[in-house]
């Protein structure tokens, strides 16, 4: 809802006048509203994300550590190999 800049008074009756036109020429969009599921959904993603992140630092913190105190690894990192 746009308004022109010169017409800086809010006033109701200009609010329902805009809302009527866009509504009339289609200026608004469909928005979806996230369902509790779709929420739960979003909250795991990120939380795995950031699980993922933080693995990821810790296996770099390790390496560094190793390299640091000269256990030196020519191969793959972080694999069944590896552990053994």
């Amino acid at each position: 809802m746009l308004a022109p800049q010169g017409k800086r008074v809010k006033t109701d009756a200009r609010d329902a006048n805009m809302i009527a036109q866009c509504l009339c020429y289609g200026g608004y969009l469909a928005v979806h509203v996230p369902t509790d599921k779709d929420d739960s959904v979003k909250e795991y993603l990120r939380m795995r994300d950031d699980h993922k992140l933080a693995l990821k630092k810790i296996k770099q913190q390790i390496n560094a550590f190793c390299l640091y105190h000269g256990f030196f690894y020519d191969g793959n990192r972080w694999t069944i190999k590896h552990w053994n």
